[in-house]
């Protein structure tokens, strides 16, 4: 299998939102998803992180990285969902 993108979303404030594009060398489970949403979580409240957006829209802009460049946030979030028993996590942007 191929790599497998999935979002995950934490609402910052009324108006603004964290879109975390993970990259992975497998599907991910149900186990693995609600371990990476502790992960990214504010606080360590999964509920603070949705698999669904929480704005949509015509007036949505999403800012990031360049996908040909790997951030050492990334790098570091790779290593800790390592260190977490999520090994086919290969990117967090």
């Amino acid at each position: 299998m191929g790599t497998v993108i999935k979002q995950l979303y934490r609402k910052m404030s009324g108006n603004m939102e964290y879109c975390f594009n993970i990259e992975s060398s497998e599907s991910l489970g149900d186990a693995a998803i609600k371990k990476l949403a502790l992960l990214l979580a504010d606080g360590f409240i999964a509920r603070t992180v949705s698999p669904q957006p929480h704005f949509s829209g015509a007036r949505v802009v999403e800012l990031g990285p360049r996908l040909n460049f790997a951030t050492a946030w990334s790098s570091n979030m790779v290593s800790i969902c390592r260190a977490s028993d999520l090994p086919q996590i290969t990117r967090v942007e």
